[in-house]
């Protein structure tokens, strides 16, 4: 049968014997229920979600078949305590609700599975009974701000997921052993000090979430017996400075560990067999253990924003499976370990580092498809790049010492967007045939006098940047770009006009030329579909 949605209710419809699912979901003006609800004997499911008008339920014995019970956003301050009375009760959802505290009756809820909770911010407590329900499988807190301890777990002995993000928990009971069926634990932004030693024997935990706990200073040893962990997240953890021995986690895939106060890691990382992801990124970590190489299976490493960091180890080359290296902001970082070995990498994001140069060992990077040095004070490219034969982005934006381009670089067949914005000091291009797929130029800030006239052989190029530089005038090839949809050339105050050949440009849509103050008129213009003009 289909649900029946309802606006308002004084009463409900005299022929209700047959109704299983009742929506009230929005009725902002919905105050309460009448006590008539009760005699809805076969309804499964009622929505209340977002009644923020509604304070009280009416008497609920008789709802026995009632399965779902969404009171999210009302003004429910309590719940009658024949809550117990539900028997086929499997989910009970509160969440933002000014709800103080819960019945003991709750524990009667024998079928509950899922119990949310999530942004009850007058929330204190639980009630002891909680443990005894035996089925309950998702226990939603998050949020709920003034939380400060927990009731026991015992006999919570179904419980799967446990979110306590943003709760006031300062610790967490050690009766947490008894939760063997723990898959998730969730404590984000937590005031939490310490863990207890017996989380090691959460035999089943997969995810163990404590982003952001800033009062964090240390894990337990214990922390190597979880042998089914698979995600440790500890971003944001600013007073976590070092870790227990990491042995025994053998399954672990996904570490994060950025923005913590760690200085090294421990060289027992070895152990992580396993480990696909590691993220180090805004720590003060001034080297890498040459034990990282044993990485086999990682592929992906982020050490962005690791200021203290001058250089990676050699064995870094050992990574056989890594697909993405970002040392981006790692401002000390000058130089880079032999690159050869690395025979998956596929992007390497190595902008606002203080590189001078790239080892030509890079052409062993066979991989690569996006390489980004923005913002470093590289002067030039090794002629190898042109090897880079999987390369389809390239950004060199804001390179200020680039004065060139290797004449290789138009050996990159599969290069589909080159940025060289910014580059101040950039005052010619190499040739650009070969580069038949390129799309995306970016040629912005440059000190081009002009462009070469081989720009015609760029075919499928749809976006030219040439705005702030000191151009004087385009070729007439460039009205063979036949896939050119955007031409800007703002502030380009040294161009007085522009060849005839631009009416041909038959998919241009935008040509941009405001600020090219010494442009005193245009060509003709017919030719144009349909097109953007500013002038």
């Amino acid at each position: 049968m289909a649900p029946l949605i309802m606006e308002s209710s004084e009463v409900l419809p005299s022929s209700n014997d047959g109704i299983v699912e009742l929506k009230f979901t929005g009725c902002k003006m919905l105050k309460s229920l009448p006590n008539g609800t009760c005699e809805l004997k076969r309804l499964e499911i009622l929505n209340l979600s977002d009644c923020s008008y509604l304070e009280k339920l009416p008497p609920l014995y008789g709802l026995c078949s009632l399965k779902k019970l969404y009171l999210d956003g009302t003004a429910l301050v309590e719940i009658p305590p024949d809550i117990g009375s539900l028997s086929s009760l499997e989910l009970l959802s509160l969440s933002d609700t000014p709800m103080e505290e819960l019945p003991s009756s709750i524990g009667c809820l024998s079928s509950l599975v899922s119990l949310n909770l999530e942004g009850c911010k007058k929330l204190k407590s639980l009630p002891n009974s909680i443990c005894e329900l035996k089925c309950l499988e998702t226990l939603h807190l998050s949020g709920c701000s003034n939380l400060e301890k927990l009731p026991p777990l015992y006999g919570l002995c179904s419980l799967n997921e446990l979110y306590l993000d943003g709760t006031a928990l300062v610790e967490i009971p050690p009766d947490i052993v008894s939760l063997s069926s723990l898959e998730l634990l969730s404590l984000n932004d937590t005031p939490m000090e310490e863990l207890p030693s017996s989380i090691g024997c959460l035999s089943s935990l997969v995810s163990l979430n404590l982003q952001r706990c800033k009062k964090l200073k240390s894990l337990p040893n214990s922390i190597c017996e979880l042998k089914c962990l698979l995600d440790l997240h500890l971003s944001g953890c600013s007073n976590l400075e070092k870790l227990p021995p990491l042995h025994g986690l053998r399954f672990l895939q996904d570490l994060y560990l950025d923005g913590t106060a760690l200085l090294e890691i421990p060289p027992d990382i070895v152990s992580l067999s396993s480990l696909g992801f590691l993220s180090l990124s805004d720590t003060p970590m001034e080297e890498l253990p040459s034990s990282i190489g044993c990485l086999s299976s990682l592929f992906g490493l982020k050490l962005q924003r690791c200021k203290k960091l001058k250089s990676l180890p050699n064995n870094i080359c050992e990574l056989k499976c890594l697909e993405t290296l970002h040392l981006s902001g790692c401002s000390n970082l000058e130089k880079l370990p032999p690159l050869y070995g690395l025979c998956s990498l596929r992007k390497l994001f190595l902008d606002g580092t203080a590189l001078v140069e790239i080892p030509p060992d890079i052409v062993s990077l066979s991989s690569l498809g996006f390489l980004s040095l923005s913002d470093t004070p590289i002067e030039e490219l090794p002629s190898s790049i042109g090897c880079l034969s999987s390369l389809f982005g390239l950004k060199l934006q804001r390179c200020k010492k680039l004065k060139s381009l290797p004449k290789h670089i138009c050996e990159l067949k599969c290069l589909y967007d080159l940025d060289l914005s910014g580059c101040s000091n950039l005052e010619k291009l190499p040739p650009l045939h070969g580069l038949r797929f390129l799309q995306d130029l970016h040629l912005d800030g440059t000190a081009l006098v002009k462009i070469p006239l081989d720009i015609f052989s760029l075919s499928s190029l749809r976006v030219l940047f040439l705005n702030d530089t000191p151009i004087e005038e385009l070729p007439s090839s460039i009205g063979c770009l036949s896939s050119l949809a955007s031409l800007n050339l703002e502030r380009c105050k040294k161009l007085k006009s522009l060849p005839n050949s631009i009416c041909e440009l038959k998919c241009l849509q935008t040509l941009d030329l405001s600020g090219c103050s010494n442009l005193e008129k245009l060509p003709p213009l017919h030719g144009f579909a349909f097109y953007k003009i500013y002038i």
